[in-house]
């Protein structure tokens, strides 16, 4: 991407990631691209990443933990740490339209008490969180986990990317 272009839509096959460390690019604008099927890659080696609760980083975490240890070291984004903070970063993306939804957006789960889950979306339907103590991290299909954990119903999606 040359300057004055604009980057490519993440839906697309890549990221953009600007390069604030000119030691970890080659490039002369300080963009480096990165394969979107890289990414989601990246994003499920962590699958080996213990639950923990009140953690966020790779000796354990817990599901907002994971969003935001995951949007920090994967996206070179910052997000808040619980999941009921986390459901006010970033703007709305239009929760009726999975079509509009980006890797790397928020989906944020609840039910009567409010948000009380968060995970990333991956792709095709699919979302990678830390469940709980017994499961671990996961990658998981959205309404598979809907339909699996009664309670908790998918409340909005939010773009930080």
């Amino acid at each position: 991407v040359a300057k004055g272009e604009d980057a490519p839509d993440t839906t697309q096959k890549a990221f953009v990631k600007k390069i604030t460390d000119s030691s970890n690019s080659d490039t002369s604008n300080g963009v480096v691209v990165i394969p979107t099927n890289d990414i989601v890659k990246k994003i499920k080696s962590y699958t080996t990443v213990p639950y923990f609760y009140g953690g966020n980083n790779l000796t354990g975490w817990d599901c907002s933990g994971c969003v935001q240890w995951i949007c920090k070291n994967v996206f070179n984004v910052s997000v808040s740490r619980t999941s009921y903070t986390q459901v006010k970063d970033g703007v709305t993306v239009n929760i009726s339209d999975p079509s509009q939804w980006k890797i790397g957006d928020i989906l944020c789960f609840g039910g009567t008490g409010g948000v009380t889950h968060t995970a990333m979306y991956i792709g095709d339907g699919q979302m990678f969180h830390a469940v709980n103590e017994k499961y671990g991290t996961m990658v998981q299909n959205i309404k598979a986990y809907e339909a699996w954990e009664t309670g908790l119903k998918l409340v909005a999606v939010r773009r930080v990317l």
